[in-house]
């Protein structure tokens, strides 16, 4: 699906024009090597990257630009890569982990033996 998306952005942004697409000299796009909606010449992925690089460079490199993006429009909408905001844990998460992974190391501990 990444690869169709990417081709409707491509035709978007050349006003829906296949020849301009094909002649697109925008090569410092993430989405450029794509653009024809096939993989690149000895390429084998990278859509996922690029997306989430053309996402990035839309929100003009702002992870929570990219997060709260409202253009639902968009081809790259969907797929776009949305980062979850690590959560700070609290001094009793940090012990009940530590008292976990001590747990686990002694029962790996009595099972090695």
């Amino acid at each position: 699906m990444s690869m169709i998306n990417i081709r409707k952005k491509c035709l978007w942004c050349c006003l829906d024009s296949s020849s301009e697409v094909t002649a697109c000299t925008a090569n410092n796009c993430p989405l450029w090597p794509f653009r024809s909606g096939k993989y690149a010449d000895g390429q084998k992925h990278g859509t996922r990257d690029a997306i989430g690089r053309k996402c990035m460079d839309c929100s003009s490199w702002v992870d929570s630009e990219v997060r709260d993006c409202m253009n639902t429009g968009c081809a790259l909408w969907n797929e776009r890569s949305v980062k979850k905001e690590k959560k700070e844990r609290t001094p009793k998460q940090i012990e009940a982990d530590k008292a976990n992974g001590a747990r686990l190391m002694a029962i790996r501990a009595s099972k090695s033996k």
